[in-house]
């Protein structure tokens, strides 16, 4: 049977690990099934589920012989494969295995989640592409020099005109483009108090009612993109827990690790801690494994910005 290393704090970072990984831009922002589950049952690696996509109804007029006719609220759903493994594995010694230093452990979840969720957020932003959001209707293209808010502006606009709702609206600029918007007159005039300033904090919030986060590893997808702006439906994401997961609770199966599955609350979302420890060189290797799959949603909700 596996060994029993005691409290270490891995449990801890996991959790902590979890709460970073969904507040981060783009993962907080589009449609999620954290658990893996269709009809009731755990998906496997390979294989398809269904991601609820969270749409608006249509307002209708009130009838005397039908009354208030119901719309229908089950939103559609994006269809994607969990195709994706990946995980966040580093060798800590004891002290450090051990360790509840809060500083310690914030910086250690802070970049396990950040690592993680680049890798997510890329095998996301690789599906903004022709033929699915259209170059010819879809994009907005604007030289760095010219980008501020005025395009900001141009971007609502085209989504407006295909009537695609304001809530929830996000925008992600690849590292150049981010800086562009921050030293935008408007932008750096404008967004000044103390809860959102761009000069102090370097986070830009409320351009023309949307939020943009910066992604420094956005793909240029072979035609120049440089961000976009969405919905919560336009993107989604489901994971699930290696098959490991499944030994947590196995009865007379020898392992050689400690095996934890870690949940967080809020989101229900997990991730599969696997523990092990070298007692002769006094080192705990501790892995962090999760597999997932990305998709698209409503792509009429997506307006691209390229460069010229």
């Amino acid at each position: 049977m596996a060994n029993d290393f005691g409290h270490t704090n891995g449990r801890l970072l996991g959790q902590m690990i979890l709460a970073n990984l969904v507040s981060l831009p783009v993962l907080s922002n589009i449609s999620s099934n954290w658990g893996g589950v269709k009809n009731g049952q755990r998906v496997k690696f390979n294989q398809e589920v269904s991601v609820p996509l969270v749409t608006s109804v249509a307002v209708q007029d009130y009838s005397k012989t039908d009354g208030y006719v119901a719309s229908d609220s089950a939103d559609g759903n994006a269809t994607l494969t969990i195709n994706k493994h990946k995980h966040v594995t580093r060798e800590v010694d004891v002290e450090e295995g051990y360790s509840f230093d809060d500083a310690l452990l914030s910086r250690y979840a802070a970049l396990d989640a950040n690592t993680l969720a680049n890798e997510m957020v890329a095998d996301l932003l690789a599906l903004v592409v022709n033929p699915d959001i259209p170059t010819a209707t879809q994009q907005t293209v604007q030289a760095i020099g010219g980008f501020g808010h005025d395009t900001v502006v141009d971007v609502n606009t085209a989504l407006d005109n295909r009537d695609v709702t304001e809530v929830g609206r996000f925008g992600v600029l690849n590292a150049t483009y981010h800086g562009g918007l921050r030293k935008d007159a408007v932008v750096a005039g404008n967004n000044t108090n103390s809860g959102s300033s761009s000069v102090s904090s370097g986070v830009i919030t409320d351009v023309d009612g949307v939020d943009f986060s910066k992604f420094a590893k956005l793909p240029a997808n072979g035609e120049s993109l440089v961000g976009f702006v969405g919905t919560m439906d336009s993107l989604a994401i489901a994971t699930i827990l290696p098959d490991l997961a499944m030994l947590k609770d196995a009865k007379g199966i020898p392992a050689d690790a400690a095996i934890q599955v870690i949940t967080d609350k809020k989101s229900g979302l997990s991730i599969l801690l696997v523990e092990k420890m070298d007692s002769d060189m006094g080192i705990i290797k501790r892995s962090y494994r999760l597999m997932y799959g990305v998709g698209l949603g409503n792509t009429k909700n997506l307006q691209k910005i390229a460069s010229a």
